[in-house]
């Protein structure tokens, strides 16, 4: 949704010299999502900070991405994860995996919402500083 968070993307992928394809597509638009060809794996890093997050953020967090692509609102804090959780066990193959970045505050519900739309070996994994922060599901 965020071109800035694209180009920060495509930025951090050329200097790593990676081989990696980027779309600039809305998550949330159903239509959008339906064009897609089928991936073998979908990595995202969807906005996931609530909006009363934001105030105990320090400034410098927000210097290096939009705050289009940092927040969600507090009553749907699960929005991304769902379109992109639905989307991707439609366009995945069989086998596929779908990883997220999370909010570590959502792990488990993360969790469950992947599980409710059908993925299999969903996995909660913990960052450097033992913080809940990336989880996997495979599609059958």
């Amino acid at each position: 949704m965020s071109e800035g968070a694209l180009e920060v993307a495509r930025s951090n992928a050329a200097r790593q010299r990676l081989d990696v394809g980027f779309l600039h597509l809305d998550a949330l638009n159903p239509q959008q999502m339906a064009g897609l060809p089928e991936f073998d794996m979908i990595v995202s890093n969807p906005p996931y900070i609530t909006q009363s997050e934001q105030t105990s953020m320090q400034q410098r967090v927000w210097d290096f991405e939009p705050s289009l692509a940092l927040f969600v609102p507090d009553n749907d804090a699960l929005l991304f994860y769902r379109h992109i959780s639905e989307m991707a066990h439609s366009r995945l193959v069989s086998g596929g995996a779908l990883y997220f970045e999370i909010n570590e505050a959502l792990g488990k519900e993360v969790v469950a919402l992947m599980e409710h739309i059908g993925f299999t070996q969903v996995t909660l994994k913990q960052d450097m500083f033992g913080k809940d922060r990336m989880v996997k599901g495979k599609k059958i």
